[in-house]
This record gives C-alpha cells, sequence and structure tokens, in this order.
C-alpha cells in the first residue's frame, strides 16, 4: 500500500500546495489497488482472499491525512518531553538528511542547557554530547572512543540532554531511511 501512495503523492508538500479533489480520487483508487495486489497475491498462494473492495472517502479526510503525514517526519510527539522550548525550536528545523555527525553535533552544542548548571563549568561538552549521539548513531564508533563508558555515564545524568539527543538520532534515521524495518524508504 504505501508504494501505491507513494505513485500516487511522491511529494506530500507539493501535493498539499496543489490539492484537488481529483487527487482525493486517486488515492481512493490506490487503495483499491493495494487491496488488489494482496487480493491476487492470497489467491496466488491458495488462500481464500476477501471480496473486491470499494474504498472511497471524502477529499477532506484525505487531505487531513496529508497533512498528518507531513508532520510526521518532525516526530511532534516528542514536544513535550524536549526542553526548554528553545531547544525544541532548533532542533525541530534542520534538514536533518544534509548533517553529518560533526553537525548533528554542532547542533545538540548550540542549543545545550546544562542540567546541573554551575557558574563558569559546564557539566556536559562535546565529548559526552558525541558519546550520546553514537549510542544511537553508531554504536561500534562508541565502544572505539577511550573512555566511553564514563562519557555516556556522566551524558545519561541528564535527561533533557538525553531525550534531545535520541530525538536527532531518530531524526536522522528517519531522514535517511535507516530504520529497522527499512521504514523510510
Amino acid at each position: 500500500m504505501i508504494t501505491r501512495f507513494r505513485e500516487t503523492v511522491p511529494d506530500v508538500p507539493e501535493a498539499l500546495l496543489q490539492w484537488n479533489e481529483d487527487l482525493a480520487g486517486d488515492l481512493d483508487l490506490a487503495v483499491i489497488d493495494a487491496y488488489e495486489d494482496l487480493r491476487h497475491q492470497l489467491e496466488t498462494s491458495g488462500i481464500d482472499a476477501f471480496d473486491e473492495v470499494d474504498m472511497s472517502r471524502p477529499a477532506a479526510t484525505w487531505r487531513k491525512a496529508l497533512e498528518r503525514s507531513r508532520e510526521m517526519p518532525l516526530l511532534p510527539m516528542f514536544r513535550p518531553l524536549i526542553l526548554p522550548d528553545a531547544r525544541w525550536s532548533s532542533l525541530v528545523s534542520p534538514w536533518y538528511s544534509e548533517l553529518g555527525e560533526d553537525d548533528l553535533v554542532d547542533l545538540l552544542d548550540s542549543c545545550h542547557v546544562d542540567a546541573f548548571r554551575r557558574p563558569g563549568l559546564r557539566w556536559l561538552g562535546r565529548a559526552e554530547l558525541r558519546t550520546m549521539l553514537q549510542l544511537w548513531l553508531s554504536p561500534k564508533l562508541m565502544v572505539d572512543t577511550e573512555g566511553w563508558r564514563d562519557l555516556l555515564a556522566k551524558a545519561l545524568s541528564d535527561v533533557q540532554t538525553s531525550r534531545a539527543v535520541r530525538y536527532v538520532a531518530l531524526r536522522r534515521k528517519l531522514a535517511l531511511g535507516d530504520l529497522p524495518d527499512g521504514g523510510a524508504n
């Protein structure tokens, strides 16, 4: 079904800009075609298949679905967990597919706020941020770093920063289609 949707709407923001009821009809047909593909596959495997599907949704329902799908790569469900607000604002806007590990560390460093604030001293530095990021993006690299256990233990003691780093890692993986199930591609 995902393949059928991607064929019908290869670019969600563009589809929303060019929205019309014909596109809603095309999305209805994509669902019908996907069910037909499944029915054919079941019959080929000797499994009793369902009757033909007649799928139709109101155009407004399809438009709302596209609007929600446009927001999903931003992972808005993390919004209440990424504090302070300025950090969320900094982390939500970059194009993660264009950022390398050093860029991601720069991004995290630029919006970092220590949980354990002390005048003149910073609790977490770039080394801890990088180690936390590598935990999610490249654990093999992380364990090759000298002192990684101490860096990681210190880094994970800051819950807000840990959440921010996990968000950045998820956005990066989503942008690259690097998900366990083959996800975004």
